[in-house]
């Protein structure tokens, strides 16, 4: 996963064992809220255990709240979508999470890989499959000594659970349902093995939904469906687009009706609000048009003259940079 997200141009950050700690993740995720603004995309993708524990406020239907397993203690659904929260609006949140989610079916498909191996043909799944969850058996020996810990984190979450207006879009492909298993593989998860094979180097073209729909037909069992999820504002918007686009100009061309295509950059420009406080918005549009665009012109040229890349870029377009500006907020 990011050799992907290295090729399509992310800063990458990858947190192995030891370092995979509960602190670390959620410091990865403050720092990127603080630093992320309108426009930017925010990839996390996850291959890690994953399970259950005891919902101390009965607010899931389930009676269970998932989590991530980390090296040194598991975290909550609710700790990732509080981090969430913190983004700004704008802001487009990426998940790819192949781990289990395991409830009651876990318990149902351990046992009949210990005792019916032809009852696993027909699932499709080889006898020998391993799952990325913990075993149910050790969950109830073992995690019931922990459960204070994680009733004390769940009641320290603000009990907002609304899908801000000021928030950012997220959209999240898990390995599987809620009250199902991940397989294993030999290299990778196997919801992984699957998500790299239609995504093709780069070569699939369509949107979240049908992503998850391909790795679906590919994966071919009932006991291992991939699930989609998405909130925020312009969700719905988001969810049609490429997976991986690190902003919505990526997803498409922009045909400009002369038949030829345009290569954009979006920019985020923040105005110091004393600036523009006791202006209408037609004076607004006319204060960016005056101060803004033809520095962002400039800067934009510059751009285009730093790398070989961007010269070769620019060689592929039409005349030089242009600029024009949309005031959001």
């Amino acid at each position: 996963m990011q050799s992907i997200a290295s090729a399509l141009g992310y800063q990458t950050d990858i947190l192995l064992t030891e370092n995979a700690t509960s602190r670390n993740f959620l410091e990865r995720l403050t720092a990127a809220s603080r630093a992320l603004v309108s426009g930017d995309t925010f990839l996390l993708t996850l291959a890690c255990h994953g399970s259950q524990v005891k919902d101390a406020l009965g607010e899931e239907d389930d009676g269970d709240d998932e989590t991530w397993c980390l090296f040194d203690r598991m975290i909550l659904d609710d700790e990732a979508f509080n981090a969430f929260n913190q983004f700004r609006r704008g802001v487009r949140i990426f998940v790819l999470s192949d781990s289990c989610h395991s409830g009651t079916v876990t318990r149902a498909v351990v046992a009949a890989q210990k005792a019916n191996n032809e009852f696993l043909r027909t699932l499709n799944i080889e006898a020998d499959t391993i799952f990325r969850c913990i075993d149910p058996y050790l969950e109830d020996a073992v995690f019931s000594q922990f459960q204070p810990i994680y009733d004390a984190i769940k009641f320290a979450i603000p009990r907002s659970r609304s899908r801000s207006a000021t928030g950012p879009d997220v959209v999240l492909i898990s390995g599987c349902q809620d009250g199902q298993l991940s397989g294993d593989g030999a290299r990778n998860g196997f919801f992984t093995e699957n998500l790299k094979a239609v995504w093709n180097d780069g070569g699939f073209q369509g949107t979240h939904r049908a992503f998850r729909q391909r790795i679906s037909d590919r994966m071919n069992t009932p006991i291992q469906v991939p699930n989609l999820f998405s909130y925020g504002p312009t969700a719905d918007s988001f969810i049609q687009e490429r997976p991986f686009a690190m902003n919505n100009s990526q997803s498409r061309d922009i045909n400009d009706g002369s038949g030829m295509t345009e290569n954009m950059v979006r920019c985020h420009l923040e105005i110091p609000e004393q600036l523009v406080r006791d202006l209408q918005p037609e004076e607004v549009k006319q204060f960016i048009v005056d101060n803004c665009v033809g520095p962002l012109s400039q800067v934009c040229t510059g751009l285009l003259e730093m790398t070989p890349q961007m010269r070769a870029t620019r060689g592929s377009t039409r005349g030089d940079a242009s600029v024009s500006c949309k005031a959001d907020s």
